[in-house]
């Protein structure tokens, strides 16, 4: 395996090299680990997302690019306090199945975890964890002949500003703010204390070395500086910054922490009547369930959020909770109506 270290680089570039190498790798150069990390904060967004996930308005203010990558998943706030890996490796050698290749491709980097003092695990398919709480994000793409798995070392992290360039609403930008700080973490917030940059790379770079045997340093080849000039003007273009169709739907909106721990906003019409729901479901239950309708009295849709509370997100459970909640309402809603409001967060978990 190829040892490709970069060091600090814009934030056109810490996209556009591990793309070039996927290029590289397609054509023949060996299996990689590249490592680098942006020189300064910036957004990036998945393949298929839509940039109405984005608050623009923000993102300009506060001076961040918006950069579009290959690999998918939602919009992540990036910056020089995280370190990237990539494993890059020809897809004809990668184990089959999504889940087998996220387990030997990720392995090693929770062992780095491991000798920087961390208890993490891998929870399937693709979750870094300690104890619940996320501590890198991954993804996984196929990039021509080549696979690509990616991850970070994040040392710190601005909260605020990870909310702040998601468009939210005001209560949806509540509970993903509180989830945010629950389920994910930094290696300062496991070990109260700084890591050394150096001190990561090495944990990485020892435990990779072990799973897949000596790391040779390396170099971009000709073709591989070649396309990442190419990729360069392509994702700095408009076209592939807009090219993104896979938006929020108008009755389902949800931003995602880690597998497990996402925020949901989703709605129903009945006649002339609107009925909003916002909120958390972790591992399954529903939690800060706050409920938005002129036309059910502010004490009904309280009774109806406490009476959900702690519920399973099952059909059954919840119109039994909800049974419970309604028992003084009045208003166009039935119970069903309700369960079918929050139940429409099944299509945003199936993603």
């Amino acid at each position: 395996m190829r040892l490709l270290e970069f060091g600090a680089l814009d934030p056109l570039r810490s996209q556009t090299t591990y793309h070039a190498i996927a290029a590289g790798v397609s054509a023949g150069a060996p299996p990689t680990l590249s490592l680098l990390w942006p020189d300064r904060p910036y957004v990036s967004i998945g393949r298929h997302r839509s940039l109405a996930e984005l608050d623009l308005v923000e993102c300009r203010r506060r001076g961040l690019v918006v950069i579009r990558r290959q690999i998918g998943g939602g919009p992540v706030y990036l910056d020089q306090r995280q370190l990237f890996f990539q494993v890059t490796l020809p897809v004809a050698s990668a184990p089959a199945g999504v889940e087998a290749s996220y387990r030997a491709l990720l392995a090693p980097a929770v062992e780095g975890f491991r000798r920087l003092g961390v208890a993490a695990a891998l929870v399937p398919p693709n979750d870094i964890c300690v104890d619940g709480r996320k501590l890198s994000g991954t993804g996984m793409a196929r990039i021509g002949d080549a696979l690509v798995c990616v991850g970070n070392i994040i040392f710190d992290f601005d909260y605020e500003a990870m909310v702040a360039i998601l468009a939210l609403d005001p209560p949806m930008r509540r509970g993903f703010g509180e989830l945010q700080r629950r389920y994910l973490t930094t290696l300062r917030r496991e070990l109260r204390r700084a890591v050394p940059r150096q001190a990561a790379r090495d944990a990485l770079v020892e435990a990779y070395a072990e799973a897949f045997g000596p790391l040779v340093p390396g170099k971009l080849t000709v073709y591989e500086e070649r396309m990442r000039d190419e990729l360069d003007g392509r994702f700095a273009s408009p076209e592939w910054l807009s090219g993104g169709d896979l938006g929020p739907a108008d009755e389902v909106r949800q931003a995602k922490v880690r597998g497990g721990a996402r925020v949901f906003d989703t709605r129903i019409e009945r006649g002339s009547a609107e009925l909003r729901a916002t909120f958390s479901l972790v591992d399954g239950r529903l939690e800060a369930v706050e409920f938005t309708s002129v036309a059910l009295p502010a004490q009904v849709r309280r009774a109806l959020a406490g009476a959900i509370q702690g519920v399973a997100a099952e059909r059954d459970a919840l119109l039994r909770a909800v049974v419970k909640g309604m028992r003084a309402a009045s208003g166009p809603f039935r119970p069903e109506d309700v369960v079918e409001c929050i139940m429409r967060s099944e299509r945003g978990r199936a993603t």
